[in-house]
Order: C-alpha cells, then sequence, then structure tokens
C-alpha cells in the first residue's frame, strides 16, 4: 500500500521538499539513508502526499503521480524489459486510481525500439491524453542497489537518465527519477569511477529524528494531547534510541498508549 498512515512520518517536510524540488527540477536525484533511517516509509509518505487524488481530464488542472517501485518486494528482474514493464504496470495503476475506469492504456508500436524507448514513447502517449492539465510523473526506486545486483549495466543507466533528463515530453509533461538506498548504494554511485550515475548532483540524506519531530510526534493523537512534558520525554527517548525512525515510533506508542510520562522513560 502507498498510502501508510501520516502518523508514520515526522519532521521531514523539509527534507520532502527538498527531494521534490531537487528531483523535478533536475530529472534525478538519489536519496541516501542509513539502515533502518525510514527511507521506506518516507518515499511512500512523499508518494502519497505529493500525488493527485482524483482530477477530471476534461477539467483544467495540474496532474501530479508518484510511483514506488520497491525492489525488496519485487521479484528478480531480469532486464530492462521488467524494469520498464514494472514502472508501467504501477503508473497505469495510479492513472486507473486518479482518473477512474474510463481511463485506458495507451498502446504504442514497439518495432525496432530498445526497451527504454518503447518506455518513453509510452509515456509521451500517456501525456498526450491529458491536454487540459500540467502533468509530473516521478518513478521511485527503492532499494536501488539491487540493480547492481541483478546486473543491470552501465548502457541501462544511461538510457534511463536520457528518458528523465534529455527528452521532451508533449504538453509539456515533466518525468523525474529518485533512485533510494543504503549506504552500500552510496558506496557504488561512488566508487563506480566514470559512471553515469556520478552525474547526478542532488543527492538528499535521510536523518535520524531530532528531538523536535519526536515532541511532535508524542503530541499527536487524543490520548497524547495533555502531555505537558513532551519536550522533556522527547530528549530522553533521542538520547537512547539515537532518533532511529522505527524503534522511536513504538517507544512512542508505548509511552502515550500506557501514560508513563515520566521524562526518563523505562527502556
Amino acid at each position: 500500500d502507498l498510502r501508510p498512515s501520516p502518523d508514520f512520518c515526522f519532521g521531514r517536510e523539509n527534507l520532502r521538499a527538498e527531494v521534490l524540488e531537487g528531483t523535478l527540477a533536475y530529472g534525478a536525484a538519489l536519496l541516501f539513508g542509513g539502515r533502518k533511517s525510514g527511507k521506506r516509509t518516507f518515499i511512500r509518505w512523499l508518494a502519497n502526499t505529493w500525488s493527485s487524488q482524483s482530477i477530471v481530464p476534461e477539467q483544467p488542472g495540474g496532474l501530479n503521480l508518484a510511483v514506488v517501485l520497491d525492489l525488496e518486494e519485487t521479484q528478480h528482474l531480469t532486464g530492462a524489459a521488467d524494469f520498464y514493464n514494472a514502472l508501467r504496470s504501477r503508473l497505469a495503476s495510479e492513472l486507473t486510481r486518479c482518473v477512474g475506469k474510463q481511463w485506458s492504456a495507451p498502446v504504442v508500436n514497439t518495432s525496432g525500439a530498445t526497451s527504454s524507448q518503447a518506455f518513453a514513447s509510452w509515456i509521451e502517449k500517456v501525456a498526450l491524453g491529458f491536454p487540459n492539465h500540467t502533468s509530473a510523473f516521478l518513478f521511485i526506486v527503492h532499494k536501488a542497489e539491487r540493480l547492481f545486483d541483478w546486473s543491470f549495466d552501465e548502457q541501462f543507466f544511461r538510457n534511463l537518465l536520457t528518458i528523465v533528463r534529455n527528452r521532451t515530453y508533449p504538453n509539456g509533461a515533466r518525468v523525474a527519477l529518485l533512485l533510494s538506498g543504503g549506504p552500500r548504494f552510496y558506496s557504488l554511485c561512488d566508487d563506480r569511477g566514470g559512471s553515469c550515475l556520478g552525474t547526478i548532483a542532488r543527492r538528499p540524506c535521510l536523518e535520524n529524528l531530532n528531538c523536535d519531530a519526536i515532541t511532535s510526534m508524542l503530541q499527536q493523537g487524543p490520548r497524547a494531547s495533555g502531555i505537558a512534558n513532551a519536550a522533556r520525554v522527547a530528549y530522553f527517548i533521542r538520547k537512547e534510541l539515537g532518533g532511529q525512525p522505527a524503534l522511536t515510533r513504538e517507544m512512542i506508542h508505548l509511552v502515550v498508549e500506557s501514560g508513563e510520562l515520566d521524562p526518563k522513560p523505562k527502556l
């Protein structure tokens, strides 16, 4: 489900704005974060909050859609065709959700075209179908290091960046790519001398939660409204857990539900 509860993500509004601005302006960005830093929660929250909920094609407006391809939850992709088919199917599902059953996927003649060319042509057809809208399509690939594990070569990445950086789409549509991964992905991007991924300058990084974010989390919900010492509780939670998002969320749930509001929670 690409729409988790908003309660799952706190204190990262500025990072969300930075990621969206950089990715859409430059066509591509890399998102890094340590293990259990909340990358999956963040990108799904971003996709949920940025994507249009519903549109009427005949009425002028904006159409923003973000789709997430989580390679940790995806079967082994054997090549570029599998990869682009996965992106296409996810965007088609989002368009059906947003526009309704009246939307139908365009048919593209792919004779003699490479997988990347066929995919870009399909996006062009999609954009042509919304002449009254300013469209933006954001493709988010999580656990991108698996592309290296599955032997996707340098030409694959070059073709992928060409789709988002060097093509002009109808009706002013924008297409962008966000690749997300952990420390190993960071190393792969930096250590591959001459790799085109090294040309991606926008590289935001997820950091662990600070005290302000934890305080905000403590103050959410009807049972938490009376926490007068939330900042002090947040300080000790941050000190004990280092702001690690998953553990912090669990501890806050226990604190709020139990009513144990001592500034030194028993961990």
